[in-house]
C-alpha cells in the first residue's frame, strides 16, 4: 500500500482505508482529526492531537496488549484524556517521536480498530461489511432491501425514491466569494434598496443564498428557476454572537423569509449586518450543486404524507424509517434542495408542499441548530410553478 511520506500522514491514510471509517475534524476541535465508524460520536477507533509536540495518537489497546507492550516502549502509556469506563482495554496514548515502528502503530491501529467494530450493534456490522463490498448500485439497493426485511416492498419503495440536489459545502472566506454566488453563511448580496428582513426587533439570521443559474440543467431538471438569486432568512437560526440563543425570542411567531432577485449580479452589493445588533454571522461556505436521492421519512411521528395512502404495517413502516437512514448515508442530503426533508421530531412536510431548502447542522461548518438539527425551508407545488417565493414557511428541529 502507498502511503504519503510523514509518519501521521501514513496513519491517518491508513484510517482511511477502514471500511465504514469517517474522519471528522471538528468534533474534538479541529486540530485532533478523530476517525469513527459510520460517524458515531462514541465509535471512534483513533484521534490524533497533531499540534501537540510530539504529535500524540490515542486509540483502543486491550489490558494483554497494554502489559506487552509497557515495559518495551515508554512512549505507550493510559490516556487520562478519555474519561468514559471501557471493560478490557484501555483508551491509549502513543507518542508518535519514531520510538515506535510503523508496522506496530498499524498493529495497533488495527486493533483497535478491531475493538471499535466489535462494539457494534449486528445491524452496523452488516453495513460497513455491505459498505466494503464492490456491488453496483442496483445490488446495493437490493442488499439494503434484503438487511431491512423489505425486499418484498421494492418496486413500491423505488417509487418513492425522489431526486434532491445536494449542496456540498467548503469553509470558504467570506471576501474570497464573489458577490452574487451561491454560499451558506456569511453575509447576503442584495439589489440596491433592498433592506435585511426583522421580525419585530430582531432581525432574521442570514442561512444560505442560491444563484440559480449556478445548478446545471442536468441537476435542476426544469424544478427550480433557471435564473435569479434566492436568500433565505430564518429567526430559528438566531444565534448571538457566542453561539447562545436570546432568551425572549419569539419561538411561537418564528418566521423564516425567502427573498427573490433577478437584477444582474453586477448590481448587488454584499450587505452588512444590521447596525448594533449582537447577531451572529455564521462563517461562510461556498457551495456546489450534486444530484442525489432522497427517501422519506416513516417513523411514527415523522411519516411523510406521501406514505399515508401505502397502507403497510407498522412494522414495515419501521424497517423503511431504518432504511432512511443507510440510504441518506449514501446519499448526502444533510444541505439539500427539494426531495424529501429529514424530519426528526414531527412531519415537516404537508400534502402540497415541496422541500425548497434544508440545511442541517454541520460540524465543518460551524453550524448547529440546537442539539444537531435542521432548518426547512417549504413552499407550494403552486407557487414554486409560478415562481412566487412571498409565503415560504419556515421550520427548526432537533435531535
Amino acid at each position: 500500500m502507498d502511503f504519503p511520506q510523514t509518519t501521521v500522514e501514513k496513519l491517518r491514510a491508513y484510517c482511511r482505508t477502514k471500511p465504514g471509517s469517517e474522519e471528522t475534524l471538528n468534533t474534538f476541535g479541529k486540530h485532533k482529526p478523530t476517525f469513527q465508524l459510520l460517524g458515531g460520536f462514541l465509535d471512534s477507533f483513533a484521534r490524533f492531537y497533531i499540534y501537540e509536540t510530539p504529535v500524540k495518537l490515542e486509540l483502543r489497546c486491550t489490558l494483554e496488549r497494554l502489559i506487552m507492550l509497557q515495559p518495551h516502549y515508554p512512549a505507550i502509556t493510559v490516556s487520562h484524556r478519555m474519561r468514559w469506563e471501557t471493560v478490557g482495554w484501555k483508551w491509549t496514548e502513543v507518542r508518535l517521536d519514531d520510538s515506535v515502528a510503523i508496522d506496530e502503530l498499524l498493529r495497533l491501529l488495527d486493533e483497535s480498530y478491531t475493538l471499535a467494530f466489535d462494539a457494534l450493534c449486528e445491524h452496523d456490522k452488516q453495513f460497513i461489511r455491505l459498505n466494503a463490498e464492490a456491488l453496483s448500485s442496483s445490488e446495493r439497493f437490493k442488499r439494503l432491501l434484503e438487511l431491512h426485511q423489505l425486499t418484498h416492498r421494492q418496486v413500491e419503495i423505488e417509487a418513492l425514491i425522489r431526486p434532491a440536489i445536494s449542496l456540498q459545502a467548503h469553509r470558504t472566506d467570506d471576501e474570497q466569494i464573489p458577490i452574487g454566488y451561491s454560499k451558506i453563511g456569511g453575509l447576503p448580496d442584495f439589489p440596491p434598496g433592498v433592506k435585511w428582513p426583522f421580525m419585530d426587533e430582531f432581525p432574521s439570521a442570514f442561512v444560505a443564498q442560491i444563484n440559480l443559474a449556478q445548478i446545471s440543467p442536468e441537476v435542476n431538471q426544469d424544478r427550480l428557476p433557471e435564473h435569479g438569486l434566492l436568500s433565505f432568512f430564518s429567526v430559528n437560526a438566531w444565534q448571538l454572537e457566542d453561539g447562545d440563543i436570546p432568551a425572549d425570542l419569539p419561538w411561537e411567531r418564528a418566521t423564516s423569509q425567502v427573498l427573490y432577485f433577478t437584477d444582474e449580479a453586477s448590481t448587488l452589493k454584499r450587505h452588512p449586518k444590521p447596525n448594533e445588533v449582537d447577531m451572529r454571522v455564521f462563517p461562510s461556505a461556498e457551495v456546489i450543486f450534486e444530484t442525489t436521492s432522497s427517501l422519506p421519512r416513516a417513523s411514527d411521528s415523522t411519516r411523510d404524507p406521501v406514505l399515508l395512502a401505502l397502507g403497510w404495517s407498522e412494522q414495515e413502516y419501521e424497517h423503511l424509517d431504518d432504511l432512511y437512514f443507510d440510504f441518506a448515508y449514501d446519499h448526502d442530503t444533510n444541505h439539500q434542495m427539494l426531495g424529501y426533508a429529514g424530519s426528526m421530531q414531527e412531519t415537516v412536510a404537508v400534502l402540497g408542499n415541496v422541500l425548497l431548502l434544508e440545511i442541517g447542522s454541520d460540524l465543518a461548518l460551524d453550524l448547529m441548530w440546537g442539539d444537531g438539527g435542521s432548518l426547512y425551508f417549504t413552499i407550494s407545488e403552486t407557487d414554486l410553478r409560478q415562481h412566487n417565493f412571498t409565503d415560504v414557511c419556515g421550520d427548526f428541529q432537533t435531535c
